[in-house]
Formats: C-alpha cells, structure tokens, sequence
C-alpha cells in the first residue's frame, strides 16, 4: 500500500526513533506515522546512527535568536547570489543565441536551402525568443 507523504518534523522524526520497539504489532502501528521510505530509513539505522541524527537536529534547535537570524540571513544571500548566478547565465547563454542568429542563421538563409537550415540550425530562432522572454518576465 502507497502511504502519502507528510513531512515530520525533527522532534516527531527523534522521538519516535528514541520510541521504536522490537514489536512488529507496534513496529507497523509507529510506521504509519512516518512519511514514505523514511520508516526503511529507520529500521535500517543503527543505534548509534539514530543517536547522532538526535544530536544533530537538538544542536540545529538549540541556536540563539541572533545566531539563528545570521544562519537565516546567510541562507537568503547565498539564494540571491545562486538567482544573481543563474540569471547571469542566461543573459550569457541568450546573448551567444542572438550572435549565432544575427552572424550565422540569417546571412545563410539566402545560401541555404529550408531543408539544409533545418538540419544545421534546427528551431534556434524560437530557442532564441523563449529564452528572451524568459528574461524578460
């Protein structure tokens, strides 16, 4: 049976891995708290695994406020950097379409035949408008 998933917070995820028992009655009732193939997760997890995800998400929960907003405030300029970083690329990737289709797709037109501009240029003039448009949006 296909369970849906749900997410489960840290605490939820820690104390029902403290609270797992060797009863396969209750082993399958406590599975049905748990999203999708993290209950496989669990079952396979050793002891001392189980032990280290604890320490590690008590010691995630346990920042002060001002150490919590810097980890925010990193978080958030490490996305914009990664946004600044992707629109960067597609400027790039748009201005390198637009060269090929001013210097190479449009003077050999005339030259070519529709068959041969097809095989050798494929669509990139519509390649060349969606990507600007995706900018421009």
């Amino acid at each position: 049976p296909t369970r849906a998933w749900s997410p489960v917070s840290a605490s939820e995820f820690s104390d029902h891995a403290s609270s797992r028992s060797s009863s396969d009655g209750e082993e399958q009732e406590q599975q049905k708290l748990l999203p999708g193939d993290l209950a496989d997760a669990i079952k396979s997890s050793t002891p001392a695994q189980l032990r280290q995800a604890r320490r590690r998400s008590s010691a995630a929960t346990s920042l002060k406020p001002e150490e919590a907003l810097q980890k925010q405030q990193r978080a958030v300029t490490k996305q914009r950097q990664l946004i600044e970083e992707l629109l960067e690329t597609e400027r790039v990737y748009l201005r390198n379409l637009l060269t090929l289709v001013q210097e190479f797709v449009r003077p050999l037109k005339s030259q070519l035949s529709e068959e041969d501009m097809r095989a050798v240029f494929a669509n990139v003039e519509s390649i060349a408008q969606f990507h600007a448009n995706l900018l421009a949006a």
